[in-house]
């Protein structure tokens, strides 16, 4: 019976701790934040056309979670189902497909295992000013 309580205490506590890492931010700042636009724009996978986060309409942005171009294995990260980066759909579509072609699900760059996937989903994007981010209601 102490061996269930344990598992089921443990399973409550690393479901505390993803809920508390993952689906608390759901906006992106305004600032760059870390978030790559790739040096050259390019990136595997596709010629970039501009700022990360550039947008005309609403139908331009969308959320990502890959805050930064894979170009390499190396640079896979863990995807725990959180988008929270407002980017154009262009560049989200991009670092899906990147990720996509080199990465392994369910393990970092490093071989590291990814931790449990259970986010809030993010609010309706928009395009601000010609950069992508929450709609205002």
């Amino acid at each position: 019976m102490s061996g269930t309580r344990y598992f089921l205490r443990a399973a409550l506590a690393g479901a505390a701790i993803v809920f508390m890492a993952c689906g608390g931010k759901v906006v992106a700042e305004k600032t760059d934040g870390g978030v790559s636009t790739g040096g050259a724009g390019a990136g595997a996978g596709g010629a970039g056309t501009g700022a990360y986060d550039a947008c005309v309409t609403a139908a331009d942005c969308g959320w990502g979670e890959i805050d930064h171009e894979i170009l390499t294995p190396a640079d896979c990260v863990c995807l725990y189902g959180c988008p929270y980066i407002a980017l154009s759909q262009e560049t989200v579509d991009r670092r899906s497909q990147q990720y996509n072609q080199l990465c392994s699900f369910g393990v970092d760059g490093q071989g590291n295992p990814c931790g449990i996937d259970d986010c809030a989903g993010p609010p309706v994007a928009a395009c601000n000013a010609g950069h992508c981010g929450a709609a205002a209601f």
